[in-house]
């Protein structure tokens, strides 16, 4: 799969070794200073893909700075922070254990535009004298193992963080870092923020212990450890950190779009401005924005989509429903530890349980479903689809998103499987049921 996310495949099988070597050859030749960092989740296949991406930025003349096992906002980070002329993360991100792919970034530490992704992938599909150029004399590879560290300065100096007033309150902590890249770093950044960490999950050596994607039924024993601990809240991430969830006090795991609306509530309640999010995102995010006297922008989906419109509109806050926060002030990436820290914050100024904050956002029932299917088959059948709701307010940007006032939903080909994904968002249960049943129909051609 070859999309704005990058490229990603079942490693071994669709996903190669010689296939990650080509694509780093063609991605060294396509950066200008000739210098890129790199970094992988802990995945069997990460050494593996490591040295073969590590061969084709040496075969295009890059000199190599291995920030080892490295969550992928830290990457991002470290790209601009470093100077460096790009990065390449491997990680297959929320996907299963078996998969792996790359993850492609510029110079500003951003992911590729879909221009330059389209240049890129010209670049790898074109013949090997463009892809392999005549190495460069100072070819070596450079290990830096303080990736974690400059992540962290960043966050704990941000102006709006009272770290001394979180060292005062010492929040009990469950993290579960899914034995993924965070497993480290995390539980040591909620320590210097004043935690009381209790881990769970945060083996780095040993497989997924559940789905990686950062989704209620997959948090279980994070919600059960939670409750022994008594603690005040929970943190999941996925094996590469961009994403996260958060459990309040009483066990309940509020659900990966909550984490945006969470992080809204607090940065809109500081400063008025725009918001950046997607298509499939909840409602509730709109709904507090403009509460709260800001302005929403949605886009396609894709990390890249978003912090292009956020650069655009100067947005103050941006993320997606997948629990990505993205914090400008920090970096324009989905970050976890942002995420973690802003929460916190919330909660020492606001005085309550979690379970509280949570009850007084706007309530919504969102369902998901994904169907085995080829992404070229879905633009023949938007018509059809549109035609089933005259009423509806239609947006083609990204598959077909049609909002009915107190519903909306949104039917698009994934960029990292082969499949087509149906969200739908109501008010209560009983009517997202009945719109998920229509939709269901619907896409089952």
């Amino acid at each position: 799969m070859i999309g704005v996310a990058g490229v990603r495949g079942i490693a071994g099988e669709t996903f190669t070794p010689e296939i990650a070597t080509r694509f780093a050859s063609a991605f060294g030749a396509f950066r200008p200073r000739r210098k890129v960092a790199i970094g992988r989740d802990t995945r069997p296949s990460g050494k593996m893909l490591r040295d073969a991406v590590v061969q084709g930025l040496l075969e295009s003349g890059c000199e190599t700075i291995d920030l080892g096992i490295c969550l992928t906002p830290s990457l991002l980070l470290n790209v601009k922070e470093l100077k460096t002329s790009g990065g390449i993360a491997i990680t297959a991100s929320h996907n299963p254990m078996e998969w792996n792919g790359l993850k492609f970034i510029n110079q500003e530490g951003l992911f590729l535009h879909p221009e330059e992704g389209k240049a890129l992938k010209e670049l790898f599909q074109s013949d090997s004298e463009i892809r392999y150029p005549k190495p460069v004399e100072t070819q070596r590879v450079v290990e830096d193992d303080r990736a974690m560290e400059r992540h962290i300065d960043k966050i704990t100096s941000l102006r709006l963080l009272e770290v001394n007033g979180l060292h005062w309150r010492k929040f009990k902590v469950v993290v579960d870092c899914c034995n993924g890249a965070g497993s480290i770093g995390i539980p040591q950044f909620l320590k210097q923020l004043g935690c009381d960490v209790k881990k769970i999950h945060c083996s780095p050596q040993k497989p997924f212990p559940r789905n990686p994607e950062t989704t209620r039924e997959s948090l279980k024993k994070l919600s059960e450890r939670v409750l022994q601990e008594e603690a005040d809240l929970g943190f999941a991430v996925d094996p590469d950190g961009d994403r996260l969830s958060v459990v309040s006090e009483d066990g309940i795991s509020l659900g990966e779009e909550r984490t945006l609306v969470l992080v809204a509530k607090f940065i809109l309640s500081k400063r008025k401005g725009t918001v950046v999010t997607n298509l499939s995102t909840t409602q509730a995010v709109e709904d507090v924005v403009r509460q709260l006297g800001g302005e929403v922008f949605r886009t396609m989906v894709g990390e890249a989509h978003v912090v292009s419109k956020m650069m655009e509109t100067q947005a103050i806050l941006g993320g997606e429903g997948n629990g990505g926060v993205i914090y400008p002030e920090v970096h324009l990436t989905r970050d976890s530890l942002v995420g973690m820290a802003l929460i916190l914050q919330l909660l020492l100024e606001q005085e309550r349980p979690l379970s509280s904050i949570a009850s007084s956002l706007p309530k919504y029932t969102m369902l998901k479903r994904s169907f085995p299917y080829p992404r070229e088959g879905l633009e023949p059948h938007l018509r059809s689809i549109q035609d089933q709701f005259p009423n509806g307010e239609v947006d083609l940007l990204d598959g077909i998103r049609v909002n009915n006032g107190d519903s909306w939903f949104h039917i698009r080909a994934s960029n990292t499987e082969p499949i087509v994904r149906v969200i739908c968002e109501a008010r209560s249960e009983k009517d997202a049921e009945r719109l998920i049943t229509t939709l269901q129909k619907l896409v089952k051609w």
